[in-house]
């Protein structure tokens, strides 16, 4: 009889056992339980990745926005005010966003349309990821794009010259993306191609912005396509720590006296006050002669060589706009317009033109700016070597 009684008991104790022990319950529930817990670390991991990734914020008014939405999500409005949805390659495109375009990110193959464009992707790194270009190999500066072309990465689709690139080798190309402009200048029929050969494009106009820092920022609008914020914002910082180390260097007091234009058909071409030049000269310390000249305007205006020739008499620095390719000394400028022969900056040679890679340096806007600083104030620069200017004598 105790033997029965202690058996039921040995039962009775086995069986709650094999209930309630932990680790002994159903496998279905244990499985939910373990999908709860992998889907709040994923959920964590998510969070942790939109927060730990840099973000860039526009600052100097360029002509473009970025939003950071969820799960590495961007909203971005291009030059011509066309909102692209960027996603990651590996995510599913979000409903509920109105957009022109969906790109996918990063994007790796890329038609630039723009040398200038290229000068703001090289401090992102970002060179492997250009496929084509529509400036040929004599064209560059950039040693990496021409190394490319010479090799073989990268392709010269056609287009020199402001043309039509041949639009075959664009489609044999297959962008993922294709950068251009609009503008005054604007590459409008480009665009309509690249419409109707379902070619996704960005318009990227830092060549309208009436401020130096403006035009640079561009840089971060690219950045966010390929994923390369953090170093946009390095790279902006050390631009304006740069910057902030040329003011200091410019001597306070009297202003040297400048004067800018390059002769074209007859007339002088002088930029606007409010352009970009404006302000490079004035970030550089200079007195603009022109500087009550489109003060509300972007830009370069014409007026004749007797009005120039007037304005150009008070100069102390005369900025030719213009490279040694097509201005190499003092005797072309005055044979391209001989009344300039008598002002006081080409008797004195005092006047600089561009290196032929300036227009390919965006990115290196600093180091432009520090250059006229040094040509202003060549004392208080002593020991400067220019990096993208050249003085001009005669022959």
């Amino acid at each position: 009889m105790l033997k029965k009684m202690l058996m039921v008991i040995l039962i009775t104790f086995t069986f709650f056992m094999i209930m309630f022990t932990p680790g002994c319950t159903n496998q279905s529930e244990e499985k939910n339980a373990g999908d709860v817990v992998e889907e709040q670390v994923e959920e964590t991991q998510k969070e942790e990745v939109v927060e730990d990734t840099a973000q860039v914020n526009v600052e100097y008014g360029a002509d473009f926005s970025i939003e950071y939405l969820e799960d590495n999500v961007k909203r971005v409005v291009d030059g011509e005010g066309r909102t692209l949805i960027l996603v990651p390659r590996d995510a599913v495109v979000p409903d509920g966003y109105d957009a022109d375009q969906i790109i996918y990110t990063p994007v790796q193959n890329v038609l630039v349309c723009s040398t200038t464009f290229v000068s703001l992707m090289n401090p992102l790194g970002i060179f492997d990821n250009i496929s084509g270009v529509t400036s040929d190999t004599d064209e560059w500066f950039i040693e990496e794009i021409k190394q490319g072309l010479e090799s073989g990465d990268i392709s010269y689709v056609g287009g020199s010259g402001m043309g039509e690139p041949d639009y075959e080798l664009v489609q044999a190309l297959n962008p993922e993306l294709a950068m251009v402009y609009t503008g005054s200048s604007g590459q409008y029929s480009l665009i309509e191609k690249f419409k109707e050969l379902d070619i996704p494009y960005v318009v990227i106009n830092d060549y309208t912005e009436d401020e130096p820092m403006a035009r640079m920022e561009w840089m971060k609008f690219l950045s966010a396509f390929f994923n390369k914020e953090e170093e946009a914002n390095n790279y902006f910082a050390e631009i304006e720590e740069a910057l902030e180390s040329i003011k200091e260097k410019i001597p306070s007091g009297e202003k040297t006296r400048v004067v800018w234009g390059m002769v074209y058909d007859g007339n002088v071409y002088v930029p606007n006050a409010g352009s970009y030049v404006g302000k490079m000269i004035e970030m550089a310390g200079g007195d603009y002669v022109f500087k009550d000249f489109g003060v509300d305007k972007t830009g370069s205006e014409p007026i004749t060589l007797e009005e120039f020739y007037a304005r150009a008499a008070e100069a102390e620095v005369f900025i030719y706009s213009s490279t040694t390719t097509w201005m190499p000394s003092l005797n072309t400028v005055i044979e391209n317009a001989p009344i300039l022969e008598d002002i006081e900056t080409v008797k004195q040679e005092k006047v600089w033109v561009f290196q032929p890679w300036y227009y390919q340096a965006l990115e290196k806007t600093h180091e432009q700016i520090e250059d006229l600083a040094a040509i202003f104030y060549p004392e208080a620069f002593s020991g400067y070597d220019l990096k993208h200017h050249s003085q001009l004598i005669s022959e």
